[in-house]
This record gives structure tokens, sequence and C-alpha cells, in this order.
């Protein structure tokens, strides 16, 4: 079952992410994340959770054990032997019909709860792809600027020694190559910490791997977003289902704390000496004295409040707003990435440009220069965390709707 919805979640997503050409050695979002919910150690503590949501329907429902008593009895004189058979059941105040009740609503939410688990892997895997990738890109626009850095200060440390140019400029150069130098140390670090967990989460082979631009997710329009999340694996929806199996714990706990333990017991016996038997039937009652069950009584309505407090929060009269807010800082955050990414940094990367073309003529200063590059870097930095926002916003409206987008059939405004 497990393998089912993991491949059937797997399709959803490389629906929604085309695959990207790759250089060699690399590995596409998409794959990653089917190499994830395939042979991750995570998918086995998934696969063990949903086992155990099964475990705990039938835990609700079980009843306490019979017990059963056998004892024979042989006398001195050798006159004859008693055999003395003696049968219990506990029942408790749930166990005429609460128990059932209460496994019922575990078992109506397990499908949804295990949409929803998958779904949180998939998005897991999103985040360590899209941290790694940022580490890359970060990494190698430190490296660029390097490079650009190092081959202007040959060029003005030759003019100084001509006598043409200014020894501050070449400070200025060499200060920004060593502070340059510093952020690849500290990118290196992150990069090398997020890799492992990126290896360790999809339980690939330890290797370094070029990772391809991550593509951006369609969003459905508007109006179309309270028809998705109409499924049972929906955020709403799986409060909603938390909720009813709080209510039944509850009502179960209450059950057991309003009546006693009962344990009517049957009591065989049989006298081999003269052939004669007897029959007791008696029942046991357990004295409510020290415990009611208080204690499961607190911690199931401390449960039910705690997800009624939340389904509250996305009542169905204010579901469709919060969807439609997180949609449109979704559409706001994707609006933000795509001017960075088409006119933004463009921008500034022609400001360098051509400051770099009137540094040559003389038109500028390298103090002209290393302003302009600041910007660069400063613009495709904020860039870049600008895509991770993007990408968490669009997670976070997943999670509301209980599915992935699909990109080829759902088309944003």
């Amino acid at each position: 079952m497990f393998q089912k919805f993991a491949c059937l979640l797997v399709v959803l997503v490389s629906f929604a992410l085309p695959a990207a050409a790759l250089a060699e050695p690399g590995i596409s979002l998409d794959a990653y994340i089917e190499k994830t919910m395939t042979h991750s150690p995570q998918a086995a503590v998934t696969m063990a959770e949903i086992q155990g949501i099964e475990a705990n329907a039938t835990e609700a429902e079980q009843r306490n054990n019979p017990t059963l008593q056998a004892d024979i009895t042989s006398f001195r004189s050798g006159t004859g032997r008693e055999l003395e058979v003696e049968l219990e059941q506990p029942l408790r105040g749930s166990d005429f019909g609460s128990r059932t009740k209460y496994a019922r609503a575990i078992r109506a939410t397990k499908n949804a709860e295990q949409k929803a688990k998958l779904l949180a892997l998939s998005h897991d895997a999103t985040r360590a792809y899209t941290d790694l990738w940022l580490a890359q890109e970060k990494l190698a626009l430190v490296g660029r600027l390097t490079t650009d850095a190092r081959r202007q200060i040959k060029i003005v440390n030759s003019s100084v020694a001509n006598g043409t140019g200014d020894s501050a400029e070449a400070k200025i150069l060499s200060t920004e190559i060593a502070e340059l130098e510093l952020q690849k140390s500290s990118l290196s670090a992150e990069r090398r910490t997020l890799l492992n967990a990126f290896i360790r989460l999809a339980g690939l082979a330890a290797s370094e791997y070029q990772l391809a631009t991550p593509p951006a997710r369609e969003l459905p329009n508007a109006d179309l977003l309270i028809k998705l999340a109409s499924n049972e694996a929906s955020a709403r929806a799986l409060l909603a289902g938390r909720r009813g199996i709080a209510e039944r714990r509850l009502a179960t706990a209450q059950a057991d704390a309003a009546l006693p333990e009962i344990t009517p017991r049957a009591v065989l016996r049989k006298d081999f000496s003269n052939d004669s038997d007897s029959v007791l039937v008696g029942v046991r009652v357990a004295l409510p004295i020290w415990s009611r069950n208080e204690a499961e009584v607190i911690r199931a309505k401390a449960d039910y409040e705690s997800t009624s407090s939340a389904l509250r929060a996305l009542e169905e009269n204010n579901f469709p707003i919060v969807l439609k807010n997180a949609w449109q800082a979704a559409k706001d955050n994707e609006k933000i990435a795509r001017q960075y990414r088409t006119a933004i940094v463009p921008g500034w990367r022609e400001v360098e440009k051509l400051t770099e073309s009137r540094l040559g003529v003389g038109q500028a200063s390298i103090f002209d220069l290393w302003q302009a590059r600041t910007k660069v870097f400063d613009s495709e930095t904020k860039g870049l965390e600008a895509r991770r926002s993007s990408v968490e916003s669009v997670l976070t409206l997943e999670n509301l709707t209980g599915i992935a987008f699909n990109g080829t059939a759902m088309k944003g405004d």
C-alpha cells in the first residue's frame, strides 16, 4: 500500500516538475524526490508511522483477554479428587460501543494521514534540494566575483608600477578578494553540511552532485483552490479527522471513568468421588476508590481541546480566506523572485559591465566598480533567497490543499 501511494505521489510530482538538462554528474529535483520516496530511511519511518495508525485502531477496539484458571484437588485420604475451572471476562464501560467508535474514527483518517505524510516527505526532499542548490549558486557567484577581482587587480598593479595607477585602488581590490575568499570558505562549509543532509535523506551514494535549477511549480487559479482543498488530505479535513479521533478517545476515557470495571465469572466444580457437578456464577467489581481513570481523561481532554483549537483557525467560513491569503503570498513571492531573475540582477550586471568599460577609458574608478559589484552580489543573493521564499510559500499552499500541484492541468492567473 505504501509503495502504491509513493508511486502515485511521484507521478503527480513529475507532472508538476519537468525535467531539466543537467551537467554530469547531476540529479534533477523530480529524480531526487523519487529517490527519497523509494530509498530514503525517512520513507521507512513514514511506513512505520502508517502501520502505527492501524495498530492504534486495533489496540483501541480490543477488549481485555479473559482468564481461565483450572485446579485439581487430591485428598490425602485418597477418597477422591475435585476439579475446579474458573473463567473470568473483565469488562470496561468503553467496551459497550465507545471503543468500536474510537477505532472506526482512527481508521477513517488512515488514508488521509498516509497521503499527508507522503506529501510532507516530498516537501522535505524539495527543501533539501533547494537549499543545496542555493549554496551551489552562491559559491558560483562568489567564485565569479573573485575571478573578476583577481583579473582587475593585475591591471591596477601594473598601472601602479607604471606610475599611472592609485595604490589605494589596488588595496580596495585586494581587501575585496580577501573578503570573498572568507565568504567562499563559509559557503563551502555550509554546502558540505547541506550535502550530507541531502545524501542522507534520499539514501544516495556519497558523492558530489551538480544540481539543476529547481523548476517553479505552477499555481492553480484562485477559484480552483476551494475545489482542490475539498479532498480528504487537506489541512482542514485532516484537522477535522484528528478532532474526531480526539473526541472518540475522550468519550472512551469518560466511559471507563463512569462505570467501574466489571468482571463476570463462572466457576465449574467437578467432584470425582461422588460424580457430582456444581456451577457458580458471580461478578467481581473494581471499586473506584483510588482511581477513576482521571489521568486518561485529562490527556484525552487536552488532545480534544488542542485539535479543536487548531480546527477553529481553519473553520469552513475562514478556510477560503486562509487559502486565498496563502495563494496570494505564493503569487507575490513568485513575482518577487521573477523580478530579481529577469530585471534586477541583469540590470546590476549590466551596470557592472558598463562600469568596467568606463574604468578602461579612465571614466570610472575601482571604487565605482567595487560598488557596482557589491550591488551585483547583493541582488543575486536576494534573488536566490527570494527563490527559496517562493518555493516555501508554494509548499505551504500544497499543505493546505493536501495535494502536489499539477502544473500542466492547473494554470496560475
